[in-house]
């Protein structure tokens, strides 16, 4: 009589889970490093849509925008875009805000500067400079409200909806 096995012996299966463990340390950097990577890119586009909100609303006469002396901050609060989107693909906004100066030829010049509550930030970037990139992870919550390229003003619509100037 012959003794035939047909299943597999305690150190062939423990030598397949030691494989699998191999090859799941080896993915995890590389999907978690995607999946940062795609947040990025999502955060970019809020950022860029509530950019183009505000171009549309500035165009309307929504805020007015006249002065080449001053930096205009609409906070996000005042737009109202399709999507709703209230948070960073990482978290609740802590501050957000489109930025927009006046040049002397009459062309607005929009910028996004922001900042959510687990630190994720785009510090004031101008709208074709938004990159993955822009998005930095940092312990600041605040968002300094300055004037930008040598302005001398600043007018504020807060998240209230309420206009403050400097």
């Amino acid at each position: 009589m012959k003794n035939r096995n047909n299943g597999f012996t305690l150190i062939e299966m423990l030598a397949v889970i030691v494989i699998i463990g191999i090859l799941v340390l080896v993915s995890i950097p590389a999907v978690t490093h995607q999946i940062d990577q795609s947040r990025k890119k999502t955060y970019i586009d809020i950022a860029s849509e509530y950019i183009e909100m505000a171009a549309t609303e500035a165009a309307k006469g929504t805020f007015p925008i006249r002065r080449t002396d001053t930096t205009y901050y609409i906070h996000i609060n005042n737009l109202h875009t399709e999507s709703k989107r209230d948070k960073s693909p990482y978290a609740a906004w802590v501050d957000a805000y489109v930025v927009v100066n006046l040049s002397s030829d009459n062309d607005y010049e929009y910028y996004w500067v922001s900042v959510d509550e687990t630190g994720h930030r785009i510090d004031v970037t101008k709208e074709p400079d938004l990159r993955e990139s822009s998005v930095i992870e940092s312990t600041k919550r605040t968002i300094d409200i300055k004037p930008i390229d040598g302005r001398l003003y600043v007018t504020c619509w807060d998240r209230t909806g309420n206009r403050v100037n400097s």
